[in-house]
Order: C-alpha cells, then sequence, then structure tokens
C-alpha cells in the first residue's frame, strides 16, 4: 500500500468545506482510500455533498462523491477496475460503485455506495485499508 504521497485535491473551497463538515458513508472512505492509497491513483473531488438532493450525494452520511476523470489517460479503465473490484448491491446487479459519465457538466466519475456495497477484491487490499483508516480515526 503507497504512502500518504498519492495527491488528493478538492476543486473548490466549497467542496472543501462540505468534506470538513458532513459525515461521509464508511464505505465511501474505503472506496476513496483504496483508489488513492492501494491503486496510487491522484484524485481530484469535483462534487460531494449537495443539500437538498434525493440522490447519494444528499444522504446522511454522504455516499456519493464526484472525482475529475480527464487526468487519466483511459478513464473507462479506472471504471472497469473500480467495478471490477466492488460491488454496489448484489440484489441490483445492474447498479455500479463507479459510473463514468456526462450528467451535463462534462465527463467525470460519479462514485457511490450503498449499506449492501462490498470490495471484492483481493482481501490483503480490504484488510490494509482498514488497517490504515482504523490508524486515523
Amino acid at each position: 500500500m503507497a504512502d500518504m504521497d498519492t495527491p488528493i485535491k478538492v476543486k473548490t473551497q466549497n467542496i472543501f468545506l462540505t468534506l470538513m463538515g458532513k459525515q461521509a458513508d464508511r464505505k465511501l472512505i474505503y472506496l476513496v482510500c483504496w483508489m488513492a492509497m492501494v491503486k496510487e491513483w491522484p484524485l481530484v473531488v469535483t462534487d460531494f455533498y449537495r443539500k437538498g438532493s434525493r440522490g447519494v450525494h444528499g444522504t446522511d452520511p454522504v455516499r456519493g462523491l464526484d472525482i475529475r476523470s480527464w487526468i487519466y489517460p483511459d478513464p473507462r479503465a479506472i471504471e472497469f477496475e473500480i467495478n471490477d473490484n466492488w460491488i454496489y448491491d448484489n440484489t441490483r446487479p445492474d447498479k455500479q460503485v463507479a459510473l463514468y459519465h456526462n450528467a451535463g457538466s462534462g465527463y467525470h466519475f460519479h462514485l457511490q455506495v450503498h449499506p449492501l456495497t462490498e470490495f471484492v477484491g483481493p482481501q490483503k487490499e480490504f484488510i490494509d485499508i482498514q488497517r490504515f483508516i482504523a490508524g486515523l480515526i
């Protein structure tokens, strides 16, 4: 697992402040940690909490996060790798943890978790994530 050298940036001050003020779902924290610490992908958070949203960006704790995609040479490969390692909800196989899409403001990754989200990648990676986070919180 990588050290803390993988950059994680935030697009705006407002998004940074919502990251500071709203609780993220633990599974979303695990996902972001896996992306940054295990896969060593640099991250730019472009959206988190949306007041009044009825989707995962408006839940408490927050279960949605948007990440800039154009910083990667092959965004589709990133999307596939995330979804190969994370299952959103095994009762709804049509739902995915990572969506690479354009919802009107340009292509980006929409990341989402659910109470039934599970990591199905190498078990050692998930144990490393849990240990790392336990050391922080």
